[in-house]
């Protein structure tokens, strides 16, 4: 449950930005952190004053639209919604107090405090950009080459610490399914080892085949 609220507030977090961006959320254009919070004391907040300001921000509205974006995620997975003295109240799904609060958290500290994107970086702008395809598609055609011509090549992955971030195993769950990448196979999520078999260029069900894997602009020693 942690994993997946994660995964969803750094996959829509761009779109966060841009809507908290353009409800003035943040001091200037040059300053982009929240206008009516000290961003450095979010940490010794309660529980009740991280959610009030999540509440005054709208912080989750990006993320109660997360249907139909790429994460194979969507609202009913993430809130459940229930009522305290009247008023309705919303928490992560399947966290416990400890686990919700800390999102909660999370979502207000990475919310307030926007990082710097430049033109083309943002998961909706980058497509544009003139060297999206090719780069992407050479580097993609470049380590089909590798895979088919290196002997013994070593696709093992580093076992145990992997420097403390989630996300960097062999079998951490990535926001991706074989479905929903090549239209049929499994719903569950891949992992990073499941990943790299389903793009194995010697899969004959892969949905595209490269032209050629020459570089002829390349010098070769």
């Amino acid at each position: 449950a942690v994993e997946r609220a994660v995964d969803a507030v750094l996959g829509m977090l761009p779109l966060i930005w841009r809507a908290a961006y353009g409800d003035g959320l943040y001091v200037d254009d040059a300053e982009l952190v929240c206008k009516d919070i000290d961003v450095t004391s979010i940490d010794e907040m309660s529980d009740s004053e991280v959610y009030d300001y999540l509440d005054e921000f709208d912080l989750v509205k990006m993320l109660k639209n997360i249907d139909g974006t790429y994460l194979d995620l969507n609202e009913d997975m993430l809130f459940i919604y229930g009522t305290v003295d009247g008023e309705e109240y919303w928490r992560f799904k399947g966290a416990d107090d400890k686990e919700d609060a800390a999102l909660k958290r999370f979502l207000l500290k990475i919310g307030c405090t926007a990082g710097a994107l430049s033109a083309w970086t943002s998961p909706e702008a980058s497509p544009a950009d003139p060297l999206f395809l090719p780069a992407h598609s050479n580097h993609h055609r470049h380590w089909a080459r590798i895979q088919l011509t290196t002997e013994d090549l070593d696709l093992s992955w580093p076992t145990g610490d992997v420097g403390g971030c989630w996300g960097h195993g062999e079998f951490d769950a990535l926001p991706f399914t074989e479905a929903g990448l090549f239209g049929e196979g499994s719903a569950e999520r891949l992992t990073n080892r499941r990943l790299l078999e389903a793009f194995d260029p010697r899969r004959v069900s892969l949905p595209y085949i490269h032209d050629s894997l020459e570089f002829k602009s390349c010098i070769e020693n």
